[in-house]
């Protein structure tokens, strides 16, 4: 048997002092905005802080309603009776209440909300039993014509037409019941709107019959939370955008009766429609769907209310908050390029590739994005006037120091490795500046000869430097020397050359 040891205290203390943490929290919040008024980490911890001293207040209330040696009944079982042996908090300051029932001999733990303080039922004379205002129902025939079905009241994505012309197949042969399950209808004195049977109303206007319907008085708010409720009975599948759209469209009428998201009433206190507990709990119960269900279109629109301050091509940073994305740094700069009710902000990095990151991460920033260098003919300015000339291996090339060195760079530029085989020059394709035409600069081979007259310098220098200096080269890379030079110039223009350094042998 669990122990009905519970922690001392005294809960009118407590329930002062978590009153006065929330009352200096609230005061303190304003000044926890970012720049602009924007919403910072530290303001939104201090408004999580505030929902949690909120509720803990009213569990500590919960208690106050029982003291030791009172009788309660169980809300479950409202025969079953027992007597309070203690109230308190667990660990997890959860309240309390240890109550021993009936003959057994130890105290069992109960939730505050799980019980009730047991009065004796006492006789009162039927005339004295206060009388509750009874809600006007009326039940009329309307025309289908005088039903506004265009103002948003059906909380299906779509009608059935298949249904639909069942049922009016049925009425126009006199097989329909009117008096069963008639549409209920609410009047403001000025539109009558259908809060369900809209499948039925159709119906009715498409077999020109009138239609029995249960009238009662109320606005459009009323017509869509009652069409919310309703069509969880069984009399036409829901889909799961059915059910999405009812929810969507309670938080709707939440935030058109109390001004934001933030302001509808979720204490749990009262029964009346100002202080109603309008919790995920509830609108779940209330549709008819799963709270998981409700829970993540709350977290949807919630993220939809913070995003909605941001706006495209906007300058933002990252600030420090807790729970920070690995790979978000404090203080970076970003440009907001699009907003995604379910991820948040599509953010342009200065410093890294774009990606979604939540707008409790970030505020608004004057400050503007780095001008990057200036660029002539796809090479920094910069780079332009100091980099020297490259090998190809990201490393200057020294002056040769000998005639074998000589001979390797001379063999490298035509794109040998020294043994044997010829390398592909590493040119990048496609990535020339629009500005330049493909031309000698990004060739690999120059262009063929009519004869050696017409052979560059360079040419020439290059294959007087492989003959001379022949005894240096395998008999592959000489090989792969002549075969090049043939193929790009000619057998003829090179004749000559041999030709000439024949004659100067000679």
């Amino acid at each position: 048997m669990v122990s009905t040891q519970v922690r001392p205290f005294d809960l009118a203390a407590l329930i002062e002092t978590a009153q006065e943490q929330k009352s200096l929290l609230e005061e303190k919040l304003p000044s926890l905005r970012g720049p602009r008024g924007g919403t910072t980490a530290a303001y939104q911890k201090g408004k999580k802080e505030v929902k949690h001293l909120e509720r803990r207040i009213e569990s500590l209330e919960s208690l106050s309603r029982f003291t030791p040696s009172m009788r309660v009944s169980k809300n479950s079982s409202p025969t079953l009776t027992g007597i309070v042996e203690s109230i308190g908090e667990d660990e997890n300051s959860t309240p309390e209440v240890w109550v021993k029932w009936g003959d057994e001999e130890e105290a069992t733990r109960s939730l505050p909300r799980e019980l009730s303080p047991y009065e004796v039922p006492q006789p009162i004379a039927a005339s004295d039993l206060p009388r509750e205002p009874e809600e006007e129902v009326i039940y009329t025939w309307l025309d289908p014509n005088e039903i506004e079905l265009a103002q948003g009241t059906q909380s299906r994505v779509a009608a059935d037409a298949k249904a639909i012309g069942r049922y009016a197949t049925e009425m126009m042969e006199e097989r329909w019941d009117w008096k069963h399950d008639p549409p209920v209808i609410f009047d403001d004195g000025t539109t009558k709107r259908p809060g369900d049977g809209h499948h039925r109303i159709n119906a009715a206007w498409l077999a020109k019959q009138q239609i029995l319907c249960e009238v009662r008085s109320g606005t459009l708010i009323d017509a869509i939370r009652y069409s919310c409720s309703s069509n969880q009975r069984p009399s036409l599948h829901r889909t799961n955008a059915d059910k999405r759209q009812a929810v969507e469209m309670m938080f709707a009428t939440l935030i058109e009766e109390f001004g934001s998201l933030d302001d509808i009433p979720r204490t749990g206190r009262g029964k009346s429609r100002t202080e109603a507990d309008w919790s995920n709990r509830r609108i779940a119960e209330h549709v008819g769907v799963s709270s998981k269900t409700v829970d993540n279109i709350y977290t949807e629109l919630e993220l939809n209310a913070k995003i909605t301050h941001f706006t495209e091509g906007e300058r933002i940073e990252v600030i420090e908050a807790d729970n920070l994305p690995e790979e978000a740094v404090v203080g970076e700069l970003g440009t907001v390029h699009a907003k995604d009710k379910k991820q948040g902000l599509w953010v342009d990095w200065d410093s890294r590739e774009a990606s979604f990151i939540h707008p409790d991460f970030v505020q608004k920033t004057d400050k503007a994005k780095p001008e990057p260098p200036a660029v002539e003919n796809g090479i920094p300015q910069q780079q332009q006037e100091t980099a020297p000339e490259l090998n190809g291996k990201g490393k200057a090339s020294a002056p040769p120091t000998s005639v074998e060195q000589e001979t390797q760079q001379q063999a490298a530029s035509v794109g040998l490795n020294g043994k044997g085989k010829q390398v592909l020059p590493d040119v990048p394709r496609n990535e020339a500046p629009e500005s330049l035409s493909v031309s000698e600069e990004f060739s690999t081979t120059p262009p063929k000869p009519e004869s050696a007259a017409d052979l560059s310098a360079d040419m020439k220098h290059i294959t007087t430097t492989v003959v001379n200096n022949a005894k240096y080269f395998s008999r592959e890379d000489l090989r792969v020397v002549i075969g090049v030079l043939v193929a790009e110039h000619g057998l003829d223009a090179i004749d000559e050359i041999l030709e000439g350094l024949e004659k100067k042998a000679g």
